[in-house]
């Protein structure tokens, strides 16, 4: 019985890894790999809410950043966002080694609505510059 299990299991995650072909993820590239520590990305996840993924170590600081810590650009013009919300999901913790990684993703609220298009760019304090070309048709982990 439980054998029957693990094989559903695996075909459903078989299958869903297939019908996600073409959909890219910057920290998860396939189904087995563990994002490395200092991996990132951007993507919005609404014309208006942009996400950016951090992977730290899980002593890195936890505090909820400020608005001016990240710098956007739209198009190559500065914009400031509305509001920053942050949440923090462990991600791996191996049991004999102290290697515990979580993910720090910031949400960045802009003032008004992405156009398909417009390049957005943004740069993390310390120098880190993600940034993509909105798409409408783009994949949000919010709806799919």
């Amino acid at each position: 019985m439980a054998r029957a299990h693990v094989a559903l299991i695996l075909a459903a995650t078989v299958a869903l890894a297939a019908a996600g072909e073409g959909v890219e993820d910057a920290l998860y590239p396939d189904l087995v790999s563990l994002p490395s520590v200092g991996a990132s990305d951007l993507r919005a996840l609404t014309p208006r809410l942009l996400e950016v993924r951090l992977v730290e170590s899980a002593d890195a600081e936890a505090d909820r950043p400020a608005p001016d810590e990240f710098a956007v650009t739209v198009d190559g013009e500065a914009v400031t966002p509305a509001r920053v919300g942050m949440r923090r999901m462990p991600v791996y913790a191996d049991y004999h080694e102290a290697d515990a990684r979580v993910i720090r993703q910031v949400f960045l609220e802009l003032s008004s609505d992405l156009r398909p298009g417009e390049r957005v760019g943004v740069q993390i304090r310390g120098g880190t510059t993600l940034d993509f070309t909105f798409s409408a048709e783009r994949i949000s982990p919010a709806i799919h």
